[in-house]
């Protein structure tokens, strides 16, 4: 049925279902969409807020910066010309890695855009494993997290910056 209605119908629709079930986070940084039918429509993507991440982001655990343009060294380059110097950077790319301008001068970028980890520099996600996506990423997840915390002498917890 909502393949046939229009986007002036759907995107109030929408909207009414977001206020429903995601609370505003646009003082943190996270604006709502005016229109996320034809959001997805143009974008072909779809903002999934998990209830860890809302509550993150309420307690201030995590940040929303502007998005990442560049990594300079140590230094991430905003969207907005800011940098910050993070602990670890998580790019989450979607389908399509795309990481040959943010990373390919730091890793070689193998065979369908996929990077090759190196120490400091994780990737997640990155295959397609006979087990299933979601299992695999979240064994990958632990172990990644395990790795940067290791590599950064991790004793305390860190707050978390996410780029919109």
């Amino acid at each position: 049925m909502f393949r046939r209605l229009p986007p002036r119908v759907l995107d109030p629709l929408f909207l009414v279902l977001e206020r429903a079930t995601v609370p505003d986070l646009s003082a943190r940084g996270l604006p709502r969409p005016r229109a996320p039918f034809s959001q997805f429509r143009r974008t072909g993507t779809v903002p999934i807020f998990d209830v860890g991440f809302i509550d993150a982001v309420r307690r201030g655990l995590i940040e929303v910066v502007p998005g990442v343009t560049a990594l300079d060294g140590r230094a991430v380059v905003l969207a907005d010309g800011s940098r910050v110097s993070p602990d670890a950077v998580i790019a989450a790319t979607g389908y399509h890695p795309g990481l040959e301008p943010l990373v390919g001068h730091l890793t070689a970028i193998g065979e369908h855009g996929i990077p090759r980890p190196q120490s400091r520099l994780h990737f997640l996600g990155m295959r397609i494993p006979i087990s299933g996506f979601l299992h695999e990423v979240g064994r990958d997840a632990q172990q990644i997290a395990k790795n940067v915390a290791r590599e950064l002498g991790a004793t305390k917890r860190h707050r978390t910056a996410i780029a919109r």
